[in-house]
């Protein structure tokens, strides 16, 4: 197989078969909107059958190239699983997706246009329903001061709207990264995320802040769009197996989990990456010093340390104390590329600019 057009990057924890459904229903977007992919599954150790499920099912797909997987065990995290792909990939554009997504409408093709015409990196209108007519998340609200992440916004930035109503691409500063797109070299060469983070959550802002301070570019394509499943209604999944594993059906169902039939058995399908507290604070630390330096770094940790009970200070301390020497090979990459410094990029606030809107 060629190179294809499209590398789409998906870590899994034990997220079959909805992790099918979302390789098929991505594929087969692509494919509709007239360009070519491979998917690179990786496995993060998950549990009984799901990689074998995983390679028996997609058996002709993985013959044939379109789809990679691999098992992936160092780190337990949405994070390192995507960047150890995105070093795989032979894509020019990387796309990188949730496990638990649905895409449709053959929209995904204004964002892979946008990419290959103008790099930078590109969030998506992601519905947070798993319903297209749902709410949508746009972008993060800038909260990078109280503690370097970012609040969703579900409603379009200002400059997003056309003059007649209708969306538009713009820049924002940062967004959710359930879905986005990127060049595969500049991705690269601005350190994606990295080895550092664990978990998930936290380590999301840095990527975007790294490609504002390398001189690129962050944007928002609304008239893509995709589907989070993972909202108040869960999904019915069915996957058939055919030649092209191509016929997905779903709707909605009234419950916080979600239970899919495959064969004759059901799971029962939660979210199987383990948030804590603790992983979540030093993302947000490690971002903030990777980012902004031990000036960045210190203004969180004392800002986390004021909305903290007494008696989880040492923990805390334990692992705020690390990060310095932890990020250290990470900050002094980013002072290589950067452009200017965080507080002068927060100055002057580039994405709010009568320019935000995509050129051409």
């Amino acid at each position: 197989m060629s190179s294809p057009d499209v590398s789409v990057i998906i870590p899994t924890l034990n997220e079959w078969p909805i992790v099918a459904a979302t390789c098929v229903s991505v594929v087969n977007e692509l494919w509709s909107c007239g360009y070519s992919c491979e998917v690179i599954v990786v496995d993060n150790g998950s549990e009984g059958d799901e990689w074998d499920y995983l390679n028996w099912h997609f058996h002709d797909w993985i013959r044939r190239g379109i789809l990679r997987p691999y098992r992936w065990t160092n780190i337990r995290g949405t994070y390192a699983p995507r960047q150890f792909a995105a070093e795989k990939a032979k894509g020019e554009v990387l796309l990188f997706s949730d496990a638990h997504m649905l895409y449709f409408g053959r929209t995904m093709g204004y964002a892979v246009e946008d990419v290959q015409r103008y790099g930078g990196l590109w969030h998506v209108a992601i519905s947070t329903w798993g319903d297209p007519k749902g709410r949508f998340m746009f972008c993060y609200k800038n909260n990078l001061r109280e503690r370097f992440w970012g609040s969703l916004q579900i409603t379009p930035p200002k400059q997003a709207i056309a003059e007649d109503g209708s969306l538009r691409p713009c820049k924002i500063l940062m967004g959710p990264h359930a879905c986005y797109l990127a060049r595969r070299n500049e991705w690269l060469a601005v350190g994606g995320y990295g080895y550092l983070y664990r978990g998930y959550g936290g380590g999301e802002s840095a990527v975007d802040v790294k490609y504002w301070l390398s001189g690129r570019e962050v944007w928002l394509e609304p008239r893509a769009t995709c589907s989070h499943c993972r909202g108040w209604w869960g999904q019915w999944v069915k996957v058939h197996r055919d030649k092209d594993l191509g016929k997905i059906t779903w709707v909605r169902n009234r419950g916080f989990a979600t239970q899919v039939r495959v064969g004759e058995e059901y799971l029962r399908l939660v979210r199987r990456y383990t948030w804590t507290s603790d992983d979540f604070m030093r993302n947000c630390m490690l971002s903030a010093y990777i980012c902004g330096g031990q000036k960045w770094f210190e203004s969180i940790r004392d800002n986390f340390l004021k909305k903290m009970a007494t008696r989880y200070h040492a923990n805390f301390d334990r692992i705020a104390s690390r990060i310095p020497e932890e990020a250290a090979e990470d900050r002094k990459k980013v002072e290589s590329f950067a452009t200017m410094t965080l507080d002068e990029l927060l100055e002057s606030e580039p994405w709010e600019s009568k320019l935000s809107v995509a050129r051409g």
